[in-house]
């Protein structure tokens, strides 16, 4: 009798639970460099003269063969894409259409065989735009959604549209691979789909690429990241997608056109960061100050990086810092990231320390040996007549 009580009082106690413990943030992957490959960091500033028509307040990128950069403002000039040269540091030209049939606000935005695909904020609609500026095809993701009964739980990423890394990967004309939050999800006690592929034609997911079972956000039953910290970053390497996450300490890869798993592999934590935060509980996620303190806090990783010339990966690693430190007016400016260097069995390579001064949050654009990189704060790089953009090369020895 007493085994009986004894284990409805556990049931009932996990029932009741406000938070998780989830081991693997606290593994500690070996960052120790385990490859014998050698690379030197080469840094410059690319400082390109702003025409008069080009406001120096861009917010997201594109960089096309390493060549073309595609510069777009979220509000102040939401119906404008800036072209520029880096390698003739020139402005190029601009790439407008028409508010009349457009009145949304515009996010992220990438370039695919000639068009624009481009998300309108805090929506599930997305336009495909020719280079002209005129409107060519319009989708709604959440039609897409709808239709596949197996689905009915998903939904499409409405909340960070604004944000490139929650942005569809758009592999041609009709296929995207699309990120989901799924609301409230971090409470229900079934692992949740948040990534897929869907034909834009046929109406409906083709791919699905399921939540590994160690996945951080997959243990979470009593407790959450903040939103904008919950979405899968996605990278796509030949025939292989793959997915990383801002909190999980592992990467995932998955056959592109079938959706296996093919591997799990550990990510190389900073040399001066142990773990990752546990994730709020119920009552602080429900507490919006708390969620604001934890964001500009915490520890997180950006999405993982591949640099076809030099057949590397890169990834970057912000440090946490204490509340009263994010609150200093320069406190952001001096906060550290590791930029992780690995090869192409994503061994440890190296591990270079910068603050946001030069990179900032979400603000790499990769390319095919390096990144470029736009810090925002920085007078260095704000000015009304200059475009300023701090270019790392990584050369393979």
């Amino acid at each position: 009798m007493k085994y009986r009580t004894l284990f409805i009082i556990l049931i009932l106690f996990s029932a009741c639970r406000d938070a998780d413990e989830i081991s693997f943030l606290e593994v500690q992957t070996n960052p120790s460099i385990k490859s014998s490959l050698s690379y030197t960091i080469v840094k410059s500033n690319i400082k390109i003269t702003l025409p008069s028509v080009c406001l120096n307040d861009y917010e997201f990128f594109f960089l096309l063969n390493d060549s073309l950069l595609f510069c777009k403002d979220g509000f102040k000039a939401p119906n404008k894409i800036d072209v520029f040269n880096i390698n003739t540091a020139k402005y190029v030209n601009s790439i407008t259409w028409d508010k009349a049939k457009f009145p949304f606000g515009t996010g992220s935005f990438e370039l695919k065989d000639s068009a624009i695909i481009l998300n309108a904020v805090s929506s599930s609609k997305y336009f495909q735009f020719g280079l002209n500026g005129d409107i060519k095809k319009s989708w709604n993701l959440l039609n897409i959604s709808s239709i596949d009964s197996s689905t009915n739980n998903l939904y499409p990423a409405l909340y960070p549209t604004y944000f490139s890394y929650s942005n569809p990967i758009a592999l041609d004309e009709d296929r995207l691979i699309v990120s989901f939050i799924i609301p409230e999800s971090f409470f229900l006690n079934e692992p949740m789909i948040d990534v897929a592929m869907v034909s834009l034609s046929q109406g409906k997911i083709i791919v699905k690429y399921k939540r590994h079972p160690d996945l951080v956000y997959a243990q979470m039953r009593a407790s959450a990241y903040p939103e904008d910290l919950s979405f899968a970053h996605k990278t796509i390497v030949g025939d292989t997608l793959i997915l990383s996450y801002p909190m999980d300490n592992f990467i995932y890869g998955y056959e592109l056109g079938t959706g296996k798993l093919l591997f799990k592999k550990p990510m190389i934590l900073s040399s001066s960061i142990v773990s990752l935060p546990q994730p709020l509980s119920r009552s602080a996620y429900n507490n919006e100050q708390d969620k604001w303190n934890f964001r500009i806090t915490t520890p997180f990783y950006e999405p993982l990086n591949y640099h076809y010339k030099t057949n590397l990966y890169t990834r970057i690693l912000h440090h946490g810092i204490d509340k009263e430190t994010a609150k200093k007016k320069d406190g952001p400016l001096n906060r550290k990231l590791s930029l992780i260097i690995m090869d192409e069995n994503f061994n440890a390579v190296g591990e270079e320390v910068f603050n946001h001064a030069h990179i900032g949050i979400y603000r790499i654009i990769p390319t095919s040996d390096g990144f470029l990189s736009l810090p925002t704060n920085n007078p260095e790089f704000m000015s009304d007549d200059f475009l300023t953009i701090s270019r790392t090369k990584i050369i393979r020895k």
